[in-house]
């Protein structure tokens, strides 16, 4: 955790009070000395956060008369929001953690729009400072991508009264207690069956390496697959070829896990995988074995990447740019009305269409 330095909280505290109108503008501030008192800060850690604050176009210090709050501060940042990553353990970079990378470029982009400032409080533990996360002042806190386990977490969090959004939080027994947007992963499942049953798919296989507990997106889809064929009255063929915790699968790997299940593959006309490179390996171990996508077997992946669209693979796309809108935009209505009850949001997904289905 980045240290807080004393010049750090005094500037929070004080632009903090600009923005949430506790100063207005015009508003003169307290004498130095005093208002240096008052903020338990000395005298000089108080000059270093008012040039830091006149600098941006908060305050104006006029000689002789004292600081003043602008009385048009045009262009600043109006909230701060942090953001909390707990299952991040790789480089957050688009190869290394795709998902994370992901939804962080999507919350910055919509972050810029409304003039929110975003700032990484942590990353990569189960457990919180609070009282730092507390001294740096942000408006709102979005936690991304938590696991049941870090329940605990995030019950501390609720307890700094700040306004907290969570970002697929799948676990039904906790988001309900939680502001959270959640990609509807059991719907693109289901969807899937319905479209394949539709081109007349009869024996549609579940594939997935991945362990397939219900709070993570691979149990996720299989709820959705098994709700649909169960509704269509289809029997299941679940390939389960691995018990993987969920990060970035290499094709290599997926195709190793898969090969002992090749005569599974081959009873289907239809496979559903929880992974692009699973749906990519799937091809290669049928097409070995003289099957034709999709003449014999189709084949649907997740999620929407470059190799799955070279591959002709049809797939999910996930709408990175809504997932930061409604992050943001329910941010933004928590910090005005931090008493709203908490709600769950479920975006979908578009399917892409191509020739392996």
């Amino acid at each position: 955790m980045k240290t807080v330095f004393k010049k750090d909280q005094a500037y929070e505290h004080i632009r903090r009070c600009i923005v949430q109108g506790k100063l207005a503008p015009g508003q003169k501030l307290l004498q130095g000395v005093a208002l240096a008192k008052q903020m338990g800060v000395s005298h000089i850690t108080l000059r270093s956060a008012i040039a830091r604050l006149s600098r941006e176009g908060l305050v104006d210090s006029m000689h002789g008369r004292g600081t003043f709050v602008c009385q048009d501060p045009g262009g600043i940042v109006f909230r701060t929001i942090g953001v909390i990553l707990p299952s991040l353990t790789r480089p957050l970079t688009p190869e290394l953690a795709p998902m994370h990378h992901s939804v962080l470029t999507s919350i910055m982009g919509a972050a810029e729009q409304r003039k929110f400032e975003i700032r990484t409080l942590h990353r990569g533990r189960k457990h919180i400072d609070s009282d730092a996360i507390r001294n740096m002042s942000v408006d709102g806190i979005v936690v991304v991508i938590p696991h049941s386990s870090d329940a605990g977490m995030l019950t501390e969090l609720r307890s700094l009264g700040i306004p907290l959004v969570v970002y697929n939080l799948l676990n039904a027994s906790l988001n309900r207690w939680h502001h959270c947007v959640n990609i509807d992963f059991a719907r693109c499942a289901s969807d899937s069956v319905a479209y394949l049953h539709g081109q007349g798919r009869r024996k549609i296989a579940f594939v997935s390496c991945y362990t397939l507990q219900p709070d993570l997106h691979p149990g996720c889809l299989l709820n959705g697959y098994l709700a649909r064929t169960e509704e269509l009255g289809l029997s299941e063929s679940i390939v389960h070829a691995g018990d993987m915790d969920y990060r970035p699968m290499e094709f290599e790997d997926a195709e190793c896990h898969l090969r002992p299940h090749v005569q599974k593959l081959l009873d289907a006309d239809a496979i559903i995988a929880t992974h692009t490179n699973e749906a990519l390996a799937v091809q290669k171990v049928l097409r070995e074995c003289g099957k034709k996508i999709p003449a014999d077997t189709a084949v649907i992946g997740w999620a929407d990447s470059a190799p799955a669209e070279s591959a002709g693979l049809t797939t999910w796309r996930i709408p990175w740019g809504a997932i930061g809108r409604e992050i943001v935009e329910r941010m933004a209505t928590l910090v005005q009305a931090p008493e709203t009850p908490p709600q769950l949001t479920l975006l979908p997904c578009e399917l892409i269409k191509r020739i392996s289905a």
